[in-house]
């Protein structure tokens, strides 16, 4: 069930917009023509995921095993700032979405430039 991939998916991620690009390419790749139904039911799973895996805020490095420029999550969402490709889903969420990245990820990104 692609539910349950995406909540094991989410639990790596930590990140809702994150999952709902991820899982939407991956559909795109196998099965293009459900990659909207898939990133319906992405968001539907969306209180679900919080419940399990809530937002980590926590974007600094605390240990030697989390290193800035290193961890999935981030390397993700710079990769999503940055992509221009068309996804078939309701016009403007991929803009909002994609607006609140870069608010989380910006700080991020001017401390690991430092």
């Amino acid at each position: 069930d692609a539910g349950d991939f995406i909540v094991v998916l989410h639990k790596q991620v930590k990140d809702i917009n994150i999952t709902k690009h991820v899982v939407g390419d991956l559909w795109h790749l196998v099965q293009p023509t459900e990659e909207r139904t898939v990133w319906e039911l992405t968001e539907s799973l969306e209180q679900t995921l919080i419940a399990v895996c809530p937002p980590d805020n926590s974007k600094i490095a605390h240990d030697r095993m989390n290193v800035p420029g290193l961890r999935l999550d981030e390397t993700l969402a710079k990769l999503y700032i940055g992509s221009k490709r068309k996804r078939p889903v309701v016009a403007g969420a991929v803009e909002k979405m994609v607006t609140s990245m870069k608010k989380n990820w910006a700080s991020s990104e001017d401390k690991t430039d430092q």
